[in-house]
């Protein structure tokens, strides 16, 4: 049912990580930078949930992650804005960029050409091209790289580029344990295929894994039209974990995805959490990283699910590539707001 061949962007992805790390960068003046705001939606938003996650304990600089149209009040001439879209036609993305224009924050751009490459250019934006594979979903290392070695940049994190080669050497590990031609009984990506398309998945991370465990869901949702649940330890151990070990319904699939780098309260967490889930529930497949360095373990975990999600579209006989309701959405916001083929920031005199 893959017929547009997107399992092949997959496949070649140890070659775009390697390209994409290489990625020439084009950035604003960093000096006397405050906070961070990084802008997309989703796959260009899920970069920055994997970026947060990692830097939560690496960076002293604030840094929020924006899905929305607007940035928040307290952005100002000491904010670094990094706006990532990758067909760069994103109205949130492009209205966020705006904003930033205007209240004088250092302002980057990503994209593979579109409207926000061209606002760039008329605001001297500095702006960094990467290429467009089949979807935005599987162009995520074009996303993620670039904006990686940018924050690296901005917060000064040491070893950072250390975390960048061992983040590609990982995507080439994951990638010969889920190659096409990897059978079921060594494959974790068609594993996890098999326990998730004849039902619901109930995602839950580690707390290190909470923007992975969101993109599995993002993923099941676009390439295999499918419903998924998704949260993360420990708030879930304060809500979820009820429902998840009261319910016997065996329509619920739980899939437990391991931490990178977690404190020993947090693996006692994740423990308790497996414990009450194997006492109550008909089947739970655990998941865990290749290696429990940040950057390269959560990168090389998403590049499996991806895939994972893909394999379940082809169980469920379903196309991967075409989002009939989001084409719609969009169309639909086209009329009510007349976007993008007029919005406001790139009107004649701005």
């Amino acid at each position: 049912m893959d017929r547009s061949g997107l399992i092949l962007d997959y496949e070649d992805w140890p070659r775009h990580c390697r390209s994409a790390s290489s990625v020439e960068l084009s950035t604003p003046s960093l000096e006397g930078i405050q906070n961070v705001v990084y802008v997309g939606m989703g796959g260009s938003g899920c970069a920055g949930d994997i970026l947060y996650d990692w830097l939560a304990s690496r960076s002293d600089i604030p840094v929020v992650i924006v899905k929305d149209c607007h940035l928040p009040r307290f952005v100002n001439e000491r904010t670094l804005v990094i706006a990532v879209s990758c067909s760069g036609d994103t109205e949130e993305a492009l209205n966020a960029a705006s904003e930033g224009v205007e209240r004088g924050a250092r302002v980057a751009t990503v994209s593979s050409g579109g409207l926000l490459l061209e606002f760039s250019k008329k605001k001297g934006i500095p702006h960094t091209k990467v290429p467009h594979l089949r979807t935005p979903r599987s162009s995520f290392p074009y996303l993620f790289f670039p904006t990686l070695r940018l924050m690296i940049q901005a917060l000064a994190i040491e070893g950072g580029q250390s975390e960048v080669d061992a983040a590609v050497q990982a995507v080439g590990e994951m990638h010969s344990l889920i190659r096409m031609e990897s059978p079921v009984e060594s494959n974790p990506a068609k594993q996890i295929a098999t326990q998730t398309s004849s039902g619901v998945p109930l995602i839950y991370a580690a707390r290190s894994a909470r923007g992975v465990a969101l993109r599995f869901k993002d993923s099941l949702n676009e390439n295999a039209k499918l419903h998924a649940i998704h949260d993360y330890i420990p708030e879930l151990c304060h809500n979820e974990i009820e429902a998840a070990c009261t319910g016997s319904e065996t329509v619920f699939k739980p899939i437990l995805i391991g931490g990178v780098g977690e404190t020993p309260e947090g693996e006692a967490r994740f423990d308790a959490v497996r414990e009450l889930l194997a006492a109550n529930s008909p089947s739970v497949y655990e998941f865990s990283p290749i290696t429990r360095n940040a950057i390269p373990g959560l990168l090389s975990a998403l590049y499996c699910l991806d895939v994972a999600s893909i394999y379940v579209a082809v169980l469920r006989a379903v196309d991967p590539v075409p989002t009939l309701y989001i084409s719609q959405f969009k169309e639909i916001l086209r009329r009510k707001l007349g976007f993008p083929s007029k919005p406001a920031h790139m009107s004649t005199g701005t």
